[in-house]
């Protein structure tokens, strides 16, 4: 599949590669509309959110180097209003700061593909995103011990 930007894609909970590729609703810009959107829409996650890398590359007394831990990337969330905040805490993160077993979808930049995983989604607290068109910017969410689904 080819680098898609709009294919930014979250389940909560654990599905496989195909079925997330086939529903359009697990598609940010598809998430439902809330009632202050007036004149807006789900804007997928900022340049940057397409990046998927390993935490930390190691080098062997050898000198030969490798990675280590699982790919980790996270999500920009753009110009969020007060409603959309709310869905995002309350319905995606059920009122907590992570969930364990989402299944994402995310452009690679780097590979020019679609890559799935399963993963850990953290989201930072709100008062580390920017404050912008009465409401919020940059709020990031991050994945985290994933495993890519094939």
């Amino acid at each position: 599949m080819s680098l898609d930007r709009t294919e930014f894609r979250l389940c909560t909970g654990t599905i496989s590669r195909a079925a997330l590729l086939a529903e359009d609703s697990y598609k940010i810009e598809n998430w439902p509309v809330q009632s202050d959107m007036t004149g807006r829409v789900w804007i997928t996650p900022e340049d940057g959110s397409d990046l998927v890398d390993y935490p930390e590359y190691v080098q062997s007394i050898a000198g030969g180097v490798g990675v280590y831990g699982t790919p980790e990337f996270f999500w920009s969330m753009q110009y969020l209003t007060p409603g959309q905040i709310n869905y995002v805490i309350d319905d995606v993160f059920s009122g907590a700061f992570s969930v364990d077993g989402v299944t994402v979808g995310v452009p690679d930049r780097g590979t020019n593909t679609i890559r799935t995983f399963t993963a850990m989604m953290k989201r930072e607290p709100l008062r580390n995103a920017s404050l912008a068109a009465g409401g919020l910017h940059q709020m990031k969410i991050s994945f985290i011990k994933t495993t890519e689904l094939t």
